[in-house]
């Protein structure tokens, strides 16, 4: 790694053990799914296995990367870390959404059904990342990207100085573009 780029073993040990829990918890809710085995807290959803298997290996190729001393890995786990707060928020959604069902309208099909019901894999993953979110809120948005040619992008400001041109006088500074006249299909020039 270079110096500008000391992403650090903690992102790298945080994106190995959040890619690995995700993984875990899809592959039992993919038994759990089978109905054969009944796990506490991972309900068998084949839904649910699709997403915690792909932000698994979305935190497992930020680690890949990080190892071998790529940058761009952080972009893996900063993904990651939002996928996983989304679909915890939506998780938590759909839980109070059977909540009201259950509890206040009293609907039929959620006679039995309690709280630990609603409880999924995706919400209490969510909390390893909200940690991910809270500990590198500021850093993320400061990294420095590589580009061609050896040099590398501005990190990321909360407030830009620099005036941006209007469109007025982007258009000023252009050259007009000569009119054409167009012809007919025997080379006559036509008004």
């Amino acid at each position: 790694m270079t110096e500008c780029y000391d992403i650090g073993k903690e992102k790298t040990n945080f994106a190995l053990i959040a890619g690995s829990l995700h993984l875990l918890f899809a592959a039992l809710q993919g038994v759990a799914a089978t109905g054969f085995v009944d796990i506490p807290l991972v309900p068998g959803n084949a839904m649910g296995v699709f997403v915690l298997t792909v932000l698994g290996l979305v935190f497992i190729f930020g680690y890949r990367e990080l190892e071998q001393g790529i940058p761009e890995g952080v972009s893996f786990i900063v993904v990651g870390i939002m996928l996983s707060l989304i679909f915890g928020v939506l998780y938590l959604l759909v839980l109070g959404a059977d909540a009201v069902s259950a509890y206040v309208v009293k609907a039929e099909n959620f006679e039995d059904w309690t709280v630990m019901d609603g409880i999924r894999p995706e919400i209490y993953l969510s909390l390893i990342s909200l940690y991910g979110y809270l500990r590198w809120k500021d850093e993320f948005s400061s990294v420095e990207i590589p580009l061609p040619g050896g040099t590398t992008s501005p990190p990321a400001t909360e407030s830009n100085d620099e005036v941006t041109p209007s469109q007025e006088a982007i258009d000023e500074e252009r050259e007009p573009i000569p009119e054409l006249e167009m012809g007919d299909d025997e080379g006559e020039v036509i008004s």
